[in-house]
């Protein structure tokens, strides 16, 4: 016999071996790494090829938060995107003109410039201007209903 033979003997009559169960640490590790990705458990769930209930479920072990923590510990001050960044990008955005650029982009784009430099907050004037003071047009007395036009008023 060879060495083939001797490993898988019967192989033409052998069995498919099942999938290998995953452990719930494993699924908690790679739920962790795509979570990290974008935060968005939905997400993260379909990339780990776990069903949503069963994610919501592993988000809730301590486990995950360890795994999620040691993720954000080697993040670096190179990966992390500055305030400077996000307004010199959104500018670019919000002026860009051509075949790519739609109006509805550049709208955004302003409108979270906006947000960002702070112009979107209500502006409170006080003037301090006292109350005008209000004029009485009711009139006393009764109206000629005979002429509406000149609707004169006749004194009683």
């Amino acid at each position: 016999m060879t060495k083939a033979n001797t490993t898988y003997p019967n192989r033409k009559n052998a069995k498919r071996l099942p999938k290998p169960i995953r452990s719930e640490s494993s699924k908690i590790c790679s739920l962790a790494k795509q979570y990290y990705v974008d935060f968005d458990l939905a997400k993260a769930a379909v990339r780990s090829r776990l069903s949503l209930p069963e994610a919501k479920l592993l988000a809730t072990d301590p486990r995950f938060e360890w795994q999620l923590q040691e993720h954000l510990e080697t993040v670096t001050e190179e990966d992390l995107v500055t305030r400077e960044q996000i307004i010199v990008g959104l500018k670019r955005e919000a002026y860009r003109y051509g075949d790519d650029a739609t109006s509805a982009s550049r709208t955004a784009a302003f409108t979270k410039l906006a947000t960002l430099m702070g112009f979107d907050k209500p502006i409170d004037i006080n003037l301090n201007v006292k109350k005008a003071p209000t004029i009485n047009l009711t009139l006393k007395g009764k109206v000629d209903k005979n002429n509406p036009k000149l609707a004169e008023v006749i004194d009683v």
